[in-house]
């Protein structure tokens, strides 16, 4: 952008003036590319590169090349805050954002919501930094559908290829794999050491003379789900828990209440990249299951539109006892469903 703030196309830019990044606001200068391209760069002493590295501007151009091989009529522009490729698909127009350098949730929203007044539809692709370990809040951030499944779009600059990951469902402290009981086991042990349980929850716990740790089998969290919250769902099902167990029994709240105050308790996830009914549905998905854990354990009973908390539940006295009876019902027999209702005390 130029000193007015407005932002300029590199065609229109001329070498005696002034820019500026839209990302950083630091000055920028007007390079030639071996081609006697002019582009906008960043000074060579630049703390922040917004991504101008040679990686970026090597995506960029193959990414251009994928999309112009598929007959897709690729346009280069240069005129928003970001590099894209914008093509034209069943004369639909499509932006791809390539983002190698970090890049805010704020950002991400204000860029969308641009796409979303021009009627442009919006591709976010990653690159080489963002294929490493993502933190769930990243993970939520690029998240796209595609074929009613949710995907992450990396552009892979070795074999010029778009790789569409949806590997990112998790339970709760990764535990996700074994055999049920080798999932709550390893959640347990994660409990007990209380690797990632903030101070809140374990004064919550000790104010209710109870242990994290030794919490009942029906709360843990063993099914792979996308991730909705900041925390593991696992955190958000024993805060809920002990908060409930401050109830009198025989509360009745509405249903319409009840999930709304489930709801205001968990730290969700913001999906920029998604239609706001497939987020509602995510958030849903994670609060009808503990509802159902609660129903089977008889913790609650939900009569038509209302929620009866029925009894509190039972807490293991010892983290030998729950790990005694962790290793009874593994050896009972094979993993089946039955098999994990006797274990979380369905039967």
């Amino acid at each position: 952008m130029n000193s007015h703030h407005e932002l300029v196309h590199i065609q229109q830019a001329r070498f005696n003036e002034q820019y500026f990044c839209p990302e950083c606001s630091q000055s920028l200068i007007i390079k030639r590319s071996k081609n006697e391209r002019p582009f906008f760069a960043h000074y060579y002493h630049s703390e922040y590169l917004c991504g101008e590295s040679q990686s970026h501007e090597r995506g960029k151009k193959q990414i251009f090349q994928w999309a112009n091989q598929r007959g897709w009529d690729p346009l280069l522009e240069a005129y928003l805050p970001a590099i894209k490729q914008r093509l034209r698909i069943n004369n639909k127009q499509i932006a791809l954002e390539y983002q190698c350098s970090p890049l805010s949730l704020t950002k991400i929203k204000a860029r969308n919501r641009g796409y979303q007044i021009q009627g442009i539809s919006v591709k976010w692709i990653l690159g080489p930094r963002y294929q490493r370990k993502l933190h769930f809040s990243k993970i939520a951030q690029f998240t796209q559908q595609y074929h009613n499944q949710l995907y992450l779009y990396f552009w892979n600059s070795t074999t010029c290829r778009l790789v569409y990951r949806n590997n990112y469902a998790t339970c709760s402290f990764n535990a996700n794999w074994g055999l049920i009981w080798q999932k709550i086991r390893h959640q347990t042990n994660h409990l007990q050491r209380r690797r990632l349980i903030s101070n809140s929850l374990i004064n919550l716990a000790y104010q209710n003379g109870r242990i994290a740790s030794c919490c009942p089998l029906f709360v843990h969290d063993i099914q792979k789900r996308w991730p909705v919250m900041q925390q593991p769902i696992m955190k958000w099902r024993l805060k809920t828990l002990l908060m409930m167990e401050k109830w009198p029994i025989g509360k009745q709240v509405t249903l319409k209440y009840w999930q709304q105050w489930l709801f205001e308790q968990a730290d969700w996830l913001e999906f920029p990249c998604l239609d706001f009914r497939i987020v509602e549905q995510l958030r849903f998905q994670a609060i009808n299951d503990w509802q159902k854990s609660l129903v089977k354990s008889r913790i609650i009973i939900i009569d038509r539109k209302t929620v009866i908390y029925r009894q509190m539940p039972h807490w293991f006295s010892t983290i030998e006892e729950k790990y005694g009876e962790i290793q009874r019902l593994s050896t009972r027999n094979r993993q089946t469903d039955s098999t994990y209702d006797r274990m979380v005390g369905y039967e």
